[in-house]
């Protein structure tokens, strides 16, 4: 696991709860964007356009990335701090536990364009 895979955009594929249970997510309206600078970061919701472009809401957390023998993403805003363990980390393929035992697959998410040149 690279930590500069982190950067980029990721579109939610799945989630898998404690019991087992898979909800698979074929289309999704909202992407993360996750920047990462040294071992801080941040996560936002965007709306890709049909442009190519994207539209950012206001949902932005921030989180610090501790390193040991796992990597955890820690997050804290001003109503809650929690936790998130990867589990997997590509430049295509992301996985992260939640504090609630659910695990979250994300791939790559690639901007559409309907423009013509």
């Amino acid at each position: 696991m690279q930590p500069e895979d982190l950067n980029g955009y990721w579109e939610i594929t799945s989630v898998t709860l404690e019991d087992g249970t898979e909800r698979d997510y074929t289309v999704n309206a909202v992407v993360d964007f996750i920047e990462l600078n040294g071992s801080n970061g941040t996560r936002s919701k965007v709306k890709p356009q049909f442009d190519g472009s994207f539209i950012k809401n206001s949902a932005t957390e921030e989180f610090s990335l501790e390193q040991g023998d796992e990597f955890i993403l820690a997050y804290k805003t001003p109503y809650d701090a929690w936790e998130e363990e990867i589990l997997e980390l590509s430049s295509d393929k992301m996985r992260v536990k939640n504090r609630d035992g659910k695990v979250f697959t994300y791939k790559t998410f690639t901007p559409f364009s309907l423009k013509t040149k």
